[in-house]
């Protein structure tokens, strides 16, 4: 449900603006945009939220998947390279098995997202 998601972080930013956790509020954003099919939305949220936080897996993980899905591949790469420094772990299966999303169709198309990135 993207849009809820966004209405409520919309409500939030504006409760607090400055909130400390301004990266995971824009993380998840991206991944809403993500889901509603809106890749470079979603890639832009991720790259802001690892300008605020660049150890910040998650979001670059959405980030190369975003960018992988909006034909971005320079960028998808990019982020997967950080993605990977960070978390060497990272597989398929790794998604597969430990990933959030619901939907096992938006689940496909994430790790489409980060195989179009480069994942193996």
């Amino acid at each position: 449900m993207p849009e809820d998601g966004l209405h409520h972080i919309a409500i939030a930013n504006r409760f607090s603006p400055r909130d400390f956790t301004q990266a995971g509020t824009l993380s998840t954003a991206g991944m809403c945009h993500f889901i509603a099919g809106r890749y470079p939305e979603g890639a832009e949220h991720e790259r802001r939220a690892v300008e605020l936080r660049p150890h910040f897996v998650t979001a670059w993980r959405t980030y190369a998947a975003s960018a992988g899905m909006a034909g971005d591949k320079e960028t998808a790469a990019y982020a997967l390279s950080q993605t990977k420094r960070l978390q060497p772990s990272l597989s398929v299966e790794w998604v597969e098995k430990y990933h959030g999303i619901v939907r096992s169709e938006d689940r496909a198309r994430y790790i489409r997202g980060l195989m179009i990135a480069g994942l193996e």
